[in-house]
């Protein structure tokens, strides 16, 4: 028997999903139901890459796009035995970056490469 869940249940699967993955890391999960299907929205600064998040929350995806053909396909996901759909379709991962991170960046490739800095005497 197939268990379907709603996209809300699904937003609070993957909030415990990333608390546990990604501690101390502040992520905003919203769930977004609309006429031709769900969705779900992480937004985060800092922290751990897109790849990272991406790779934690993926399974949580209920349908995926074939551009080649136009086509909308499900996705189910086994857990203890029984196969479940998750309610939204897409999840979408959003990483900001504070301007402290980039200051903090910049100073570690100055300091790396400080001999490309040096101006030449003329």
């Amino acid at each position: 028997m197939k268990q379907y869940l709603s996209c809300a249940e699904t937003a609070v699967m993957i909030r415990s999903v990333l608390k546990e993955s990604f501690p101390g890391v502040k992520f905003s999960v919203r769930s977004s139901v609309y006429s031709g299907g769900a969705s779900i929205n992480i937004r985060y600064q800092d922290g751990p890459n897109y790849d990272a998040v991406k790779a934690v929350v993926g399974i949580f995806e209920a349908s995926y796009f074939d551009g080649m053909q136009d086509y909308k396909g499900q996705n189910y996901t086994a857990i203890d035995g029984q196969e479940i759909r998750f309610g939204a379709d897409f999840v979408f991962v959003n990483r900001q970056i504070s301007d402290e991170l980039y200051a903090a960046a910049l100073d570690a490739l100055y300091e790396k490469f400080a001999g490309n800095f040096a101006s030449d005497p003329l």
